[in-house]
Formats: C-alpha cells, sequence, structure tokens
C-alpha cells in the first residue's frame, strides 16, 4: 500500500466527522420522533422513519471514509460515484430550482473528485 497523501486524509477526516454528527443527528431524530408520536400520532412516525435513514446514511459514510483513510480501493470508487451523483443532482437542483448557491458545491465536488482520482494508483 502507497503512503496516505495529505489531501486524502483530510478528505477521510472530514468525511469521518460529517458521519459522527450524522449518526448524532440520527439519534436524536429517534428519539425526537418517538416524543412527536405521543403529540402527532401516526405523522410522528416520521421524525422514526427519518432519524433510521439518517443513521444509515452516517453509518455507511463512516465505512465509505474509513476506507478511504485506509486507502481501500473499493472506497474511492464508492466515493467517486456518490461525488458524480451530488454533481448531478446539484446541477438538477440548479436548473429545477434556479438554486445558484449550487454552483459552489459544484466545485467542490468536481475538485475532490479530480484529486482523487488523479490518486486512484496509490488505493490497493
Amino acid at each position: 500500500m502507497a503512503e496516505r497523501t495529505l489531501g486524502v486524509t483530510i478528505i477521510a477526516i472530514l468525511g469521518i466527522i460529517g458521519a459522527i454528527i450524522m449518526v448524532i443527528g440520527g439519534i436524536i431524530l429517534l428519539f425526537v420522533g418517538a416524543a412527536l408520536v405521543a403529540f402527532l400520532g401516526p405523522f410522528g412516525a416520521l421524525g422514526i422513519i427519518g432519524g433510521i435513514v439518517v443513521l444509515i446514511v452516517g453509518i455507511i459514510q463512516f465505512l465509505i471514509s474509513y476506507g478511504l483513510f485506509k486507502m481501500k480501493k473499493w472506497a474511492l470508487y464508492v466515493e467517486l460515484i456518490l461525488l458524480i451523483i451530488g454533481i448531478v443532482g446539484s446541477i438538477i437542483m440548479m436548473a429545477y430550482i434556479g438554486d445558484l448557491t449550487q454552483i459552489i458545491i459544484i466545485i467542490i465536488y468536481a475538485i475532490i473528485f479530480y484529486y482523487l482520482y488523479t490518486k486512484r494508483t496509490l488505493f490497493s
């Protein structure tokens, strides 16, 4: 395995931090959703469902970011695919909603994509 670059380390650590925040947010949503069931009935269950989704996404993000940190090729490919999906999603949001702030997100995703793609030979 090749030496992990500073850029890959930063991307992985930021991903892990984001994943931890998502897991905490998912747990909070679960508790809030459970409390809302008492007041809103079935509509309160939406908070529970949202909490479960956020929790699962956070766990998946953690696994991918940890894989990047460990320089795993599977994590690189999953991350590249998710970046492409993010770019396409931002373009769609920009086109249909007119949200021009998506340009910043597209640029950030494109820079990360380019960087990781150029470092792909370092992953095993």
